[in-house]
């Protein structure tokens, strides 16, 4: 439960109207006496050095900016519940809108709230360590526009071989994203489970496929003259040269974000569904 004690942490993406939100949020805080702190970056950009927090793990981290900022976020803090303030477009991971905030503060101080859990999802190999996303692990080619030759395996039995432009492992929280975008199912936050999706197959009737999240996927580069790259969380890692291989499996670390409702399906057709018409 969050008391005036408790400190608050503010991260915002560099986006003019994600800082303005930052630092009028910033202001209202101190002002009803709040402990609180800023991201290096975001106080950088606000010129409020004193408030950069100093190691302490904080009570609740607050982020102003999309889905984007969020997944940038946990990879520094990954102990703290998250207040997604949504200052892009869609925000399908945040909660509010900034003229909120306040509202949200004094419901959080209420106990009127409830936390929603996933689970990530971790991929390795044998020259690099575990790296964990929220969204999803992507292996595509180097080069844009070459066709991949993965072998996939599930608990070390053949799948299938797929030639396309790569594969999807996505964690429930990253199906509404690029995983739904290359004609994946969307996985509600209660089901522990991950979803496998092939981006454009050359052979059509390769499906995607959820399985249990104690599952271990196995994707190995069968391409010979082709070398893959390792994405995780829209950000590339490392290449796959031909006959290497990583394993995606379910991480031990898990993402906790603050929710005023546990309505997921009115959440994707406002942010998801609605917005096509």
């Amino acid at each position: 439960m969050l008391t005036k004690d408790s400190l608050i942490l503010l991260v915002s993406s560099e986006k003019e109207s994600a800082l303005i939100s930052a630092s009028e949020a910033l202001s209202m805080l101190l002002g009803k006496g709040y402990k609180v702190a800023l991201s290096q970056v975001l106080a950088k950009n606000l010129r409020k050095s004193d408030f950069i927090i100093q190691g302490q793990q904080p009570d609740l981290i607050v982020v102003f900016g999309g889905d984007g900022t969020i997944l940038k976020t946990f990879t520094q803090w990954k102990e703290s519940p998250i207040l997604g303030v949504n200052c892009g477009r869609v925000g399908f991971l945040t909660e509010i809108i900034p003229q909120k905030l306040d509202w949200a503060i004094n419901k959080i101080l209420n106990d009127e709230f409830i936390i929603e859990e996933f689970s990530t999802v971790a991929v390795s190999s044998e020259s690099y360590p575990p790296i964990s996303a929220v969204n999803d692990i992507t292996i595509v080619p180097k080069n844009h526009g070459n066709i991949m030759r993965l072998k996939v395996e599930i608990n070390n039995k053949l799948f299938y071989v797929i030639e396309g432009d790569g594969v999807i492992v996505s964690t429930s929280a990253g199906s509404s994203a690029y995983a739904r975008s290359a004609g994946g199912p969307l996985i509600m936050p209660n089901v522990e489970a991950f979803c496998l999706v092939p981006i454009c197959p050359f052979i059509v009737n390769v499906s995607p496929i959820v399985f249990s999240t104690d599952t271990v996927v196995t994707v190995t580069n069968e391409a010979k003259f082709r070398t893959g790259i390792v994405v995780v969380d829209g950000q590339a890692h490392y290449t796959l040269g031909y006959n290497e291989n990583v394993k995606i499996y379910k991480s031990g670390e898990k993402i906790r974000f603050i929710r005023f409702s546990d309505n997921y399906i009115k959440r994707v057709r406002n942010k998801l569904l609605e917005r096509i018409r």
